[in-house]
């Protein structure tokens, strides 16, 4: 084998370049994916778009990077595309323990108009964090498009009582009468309207 002068073969100096441009390209991966993170977070979702695409079209088919990309076309209501990813995302064994992903589905289906499907889904997050606060409210609003409307008081209700922010901001006109009736006619849209994915 072919040495240098100072005794490393052409393999060896291969292998190191190899190793270095691998340890760059990782580190140039995490500070795009954390960009991203930092731009969704902003609310600046094209830009995320854009980092998390960089990393999917690079050859980044992670699980992270699948679910950044659903829950960021979500974020811009590019239903189609969110559902595409989210299939992809759920492909994957470790999505079965996600309670995000799962709302985020609820979200795709509540906003297509399929609430018995988001039903499915927010239950299945609700049974990952029993605790989630919000989770309770996205499933209250659920039931409201079911008619079901003692359930989607009890699910505001527990919001509340878990410590909702998005659900206190409407508490006052929820509970004005301790009946929820009311509320549905003037706030369910405006609800609807502020409600976003994880």
């Amino acid at each position: 084998m072919q040495t240098f002068d100072n005794g490393m073969s052409i393999l060896r100096i291969l292998f190191m370049v190899l190793l270095v441009a691998s340890g760059c390209a990782n580190r140039y991966a995490m500070k795009l994916y954390t960009l991203g993170v930092k731009y969704s977070k902003n609310g600046q979702f094209e830009d995320a778009r854009n980092c998390f695409m960089q990393l999917h079209q690079a050859g980044d088919s992670s699980y992270y990077v699948l679910a950044a990309l659903a829950n960021v076309y979500l974020q811009l209501q590019q239903y189609d595309s969110a559902k595409l990813f989210l299939d992809r995302t759920f492909e994957d064994p470790q999505s079965a323990q996600d309670a995000s992903l799962h709302s985020n589905m609820a979200y795709y289906f509540w906003m297509n108009d399929l609430p018995n499907e988001a039903l499915d889904y927010v239950n299945r997050a609700i049974e990952l964090e029993p605790q989630e606060a919000d989770l309770y409210m996205y499933r209250g609003l659920v039931y409201s498009d079911l008619y079901h409307n003692d359930l989607a008081c009890a699910d505001f209700r527990r919001a509340v009582a878990l410590g909702s922010k998005m659900t206190a901001m409407n508490a006052d006109a929820l509970f004005k009468e301790d009946n929820c009736e009311s509320w549905f006619k003037g706030e369910l849209e405006g609800i609807k309207r502020r409600f976003k994915p994880n």
